[in-house]
């Protein structure tokens, strides 16, 4: 089990964090389960960790074990929300400019007597406390190549990505900025988990690679800032950097790229049933990122 949480998190101090041990005594006991397999499980990088050949084939029966507990937990719980009126849910940083607050505020006119808690987390922290317990349902993005095991997910709306810079930027100046022009220069992303699969969707095809590590944060005022005061670069949804657009910190730079979206999806326990003010936020939640996307698909047109 501990196994596959760290290879969920990417990070051995993560992993001793969520489980509530020393990362000395996770990395002994990792160390013991690879001298009793006699392979290596895990293979360390700058970012963190990510799994070997053997150590995919592994989490993939870490993985049925884990649906496994999930469903006798289902069981012994049940699979509602708590009847107190309560209503606790995570989401992406990104989110919380603007889609999350503007969906919060049409669905307190309807829902005054509940109270509502809301976590702000990276997407990797943001799955791991929904597998445990820690709110009802979290909104985050579909990613294929990382998919969280114990959940079930539905995709709510589209989101557009763009490369935010300072407004004086080299790359500002230009008419039309290339993928290539983009490996050239420093970036800072929100944590992930393993890779940082919106940098990679856009580079890979085309056979590039940043001459950068990439700075990686988990909060987003701190990513604004980095970019807004160096040559750093980010990819973002409009909608986050909108303030900072608006007050001339940031720009958007006129990069003419296909696959610079992403699905926003909201992830459920399996077996687990969302009740009506769930449900009635998260129909506003996807009405107003639908809404968002239509308007700056027209923008962009």
């Amino acid at each position: 089990m501990y196994f596959g949480l760290i290879v969920q998190l990417g990070s051995l101090g993560k992993a001793a964090k969520a489980l509530g041990i020393s990362q000395p005594a996770l990395s002994i006991s990792m160390d013991r389960l690879e001298e009793e397999l006699k392979t290596s499980l895990l293979v360390r990088t700058p970012t963190g960790v990510e799994p070997t050949a053997m150590g995919e084939s592994l989490v993939r029966y870490a993985r049925q074990i884990f649906e496994c507990v999930s469903a006798v937990e289902s069981a012994v719980f049940g699979t509602g929300v708590a009847s107190k009126e309560i209503l606790s849910f995570g989401c992406l940083p990104t989110l919380a400019g603007s889609v999350i607050p503007q969906a919060i505020g049409r669905w307190r006119q309807t829902h005054p007597e509940w109270e509502l808690q809301v976590t702000e987390r990276p997407q990797n922290e943001l799955l791991w406390g929904l597998l445990r317990r820690e709110y009802d349902f979290a909104v985050g993005v579909v990613d294929r190549d990382n998919q969280a095991y114990g959940l079930r997910q539905r995709v709510l709306f589209r989101e557009r990505l763009y490369v935010a810079a300072r407004p004086d930027h080299p790359l500002s100046k230009k008419e039309t900025v290339t993928i290539r022009d983009l490996t050239h220069y420093p970036w800072v992303s929100p944590t992930t988990g393993w890779r940082n699969t919106a940098l990679e969707h856009i580079l890979e095809p085309a056979g590039l690679s940043l001459y950068h590590k990439v700075t990686v944060c988990s909060s987003i005022t701190l990513l604004k800032s980095l970019v807004a005061e160096s040559n750093n670069l980010a990819l973002l949804p409009a909608h986050a950097v909108k303030e900072e657009m608006a007050s001339n910190k940031l720009t958007l730079l006129p990069l003419s790229q296909e696959n610079l979206e992403r699905s926003i999806a909201v992830f459920i326990r399996e077996g687990a049933t969302p009740d009506r003010p769930s449900l009635a936020l998260l129909n506003l939640i996807r009405e107003q990122g639908r809404t968002r996307y239509i308007q700056e698909s027209g923008n962009d047109g």
